[in-house]
């Protein structure tokens, strides 16, 4: 038998109310954060898309609606103007996809160079006529 009196004592330090922070086990996968948080781009932009059916509306009617009817050019450039201010809207609506505003803005922007082209040629040519 051993005597545990004649062994040298250790001293004790007092231990820490808290235990050290563990890791979490490997398995363990952090939740996945909902889309109603507005983090990152939801489905779609409606208002892009209205904005650039609208601008290609215009596009077709500025040049192509001058031969058909006479009021063809001025609901294209009508819409051609609808097609820009929805767009300009539809880039800033924040967490949208902003390819539809874009879209549209250009298309607005080049349907309006030619449209007023496609104006001056007829416009030209009645005078040249007449």
């Amino acid at each position: 038998m051993t005597d545990n009196s004649t062994a040298p004592t250790q001293q004790q330090y007092p231990q820490p109310p808290y235990a050290a922070p563990q890791s979490p086990p490997p398995h363990f996968a952090y939740p996945a954060v909902p889309a109603s948080y507005g983090f990152g781009p939801v489905d779609g932009n409606p208002v892009g898309v209205i904005a650039l059916f609208a601008a290609v509306t215009g596009l077709v009617f500025a040049t192509i609606g001058g031969f058909i009817t006479g009021g063809g050019f001025i609901f294209g450039w009508v819409m051609l103007t609808v097609g820009f201010v929805m767009g300009v809207i539809a880039v800033c609506l924040r967490g949208r996809r902003k390819w539809q505003g874009i879209t549209a803005i250009a298309v607005s922007a080049v349907g309006t160079m030619l449209g007023f082209l496609v104006f001056f040629a007829i416009l030209s040519a009645s005078i040249a006529v007449s």
